[in-house]
């Protein structure tokens, strides 16, 4: 009888510690999910996800997910990319059309004298390698993970050779700006707007620090999202242009060209759920992080190496 009233007195504590589990993971599931959303994981939820109570309740009495997130996925992901995103990739927009052929080879063109090979040596035995373009006749636009923990660079461009510096180092927008003393290179024009979907262009590169490579693509979708910086720390706003294309290592740093001559973002890097999705980084950005400082000569720290 008293093992009897012993397991009957338990039975409440044993509902209660349930109730309190299961109230822990709505909790939990709340945090982890809502916050992202909020983030921008999925720009068309973040609205609704930052206006919903739950979340805003959750959320501003627990620590901020996409830091977590973030740095999770930097320490399984095997790409050489820094985390563009604050947490998962969202899922791609619809494909959209690619431009014809007259238009690729007219649009490439206008920016094959522009666009440059770019080589940092520095961290490590080998040579990190991606693609920049002038803005400038002396100054060329890349990521900042090209360069990042890089103490020699070098720009090639008509086949020679420039030695440079970075004067800009942006961490948040992973954007660098190079001066390159000696050269006198045609210059693109950075758009004071993100392109917009149906937009077409061509994505212009050396992957594999190899030939340049004209590359056709269409934008699928350009939206504000939150990222971390190259580093997988923080957060930040960010303009992202979605794409239809195939961007391969190296490309990095090169120009999205959508008009003759004028550039709507800078290439980030390939999607890692499909192979025919890009990513650059808005021209608008662009112009905000290293306009003030084209014509700049003062180098500036590199960081520390990826």
């Amino acid at each position: 009888m008293s093992r009897s009233i012993h397991r009957g007195g338990l039975r409440p504590l044993d509902a209660i510690g349930g109730a309190l589990v299961g109230a822990l993971h709505v909790v939990l599931l709340v945090w982890l999910v809502g916050g992202m959303l909020a983030a921008g994981l999925m720009p068309g939820l973040a609205g609704a996800a930052r206006d919903s109570l739950m979340v805003q309740i959750v959320t501003e009495r627990l620590p901020p997910t996409t830091a977590v997130v973030g740095r999770l996925i930097t320490l399984l992901d095997t790409t050489d990319l820094p985390p563009l995103f604050a947490g998962l990739e969202p899922s791609p927009a619809p494909p959209v059309d690619l431009p014809a052929a007259p238009e690729v080879r007219a649009l490439a063109d206008s920016a094959l004298a522009s666009t440059a090979r770019i080589a940092s040596t520095g961290c490590g035995a080998g040579i990190a390698v991606g693609s920049g373009f002038f803005v400038s006749p002396t100054d060329v636009v890349t990521n900042a993970h090209v360069v990042a923990g890089g103490s020699d660079m070098t720009v090639t461009v008509g086949g020679i050779v420039y030695p440079a510096s970075v004067v800009v180092f942006d961490t948040d927008a992973d954007l660098a700006l190079l001066h390159v003393p000696g050269v006198r290179a045609p210059a693109l024009q950075l758009s004071v707007a993100a392109p917009g979907r149906g937009s077409t262009g061509v994505a212009l590169g050396y992957p594999g620090g190899g030939d340049l490579a004209i590359t056709p693509a269409a934008v699928t979708a350009s939206y504000e999202t939150a990222g971390p910086n190259i580093y997988g720390d923080g957060l930040n706003e960010r303009s992202v242009v979605e794409m239809r294309t195939q961007i391969r290592p190296g490309n990095s740093g090169g120009p999205l060209v959508v008009e003759p001559g004028l550039v709507g973002g800078v290439v980030f890097g390939g999607s890692r759920l499909d192979a025919n999705v890009g990513y650059a980084i808005g021209a608008d950005q662009a112009l905000a992080s290293i306009g003030p400082s084209i014509g700049s000569t003062a180098a500036v720290d590199t960081g520390a190496c990826l």
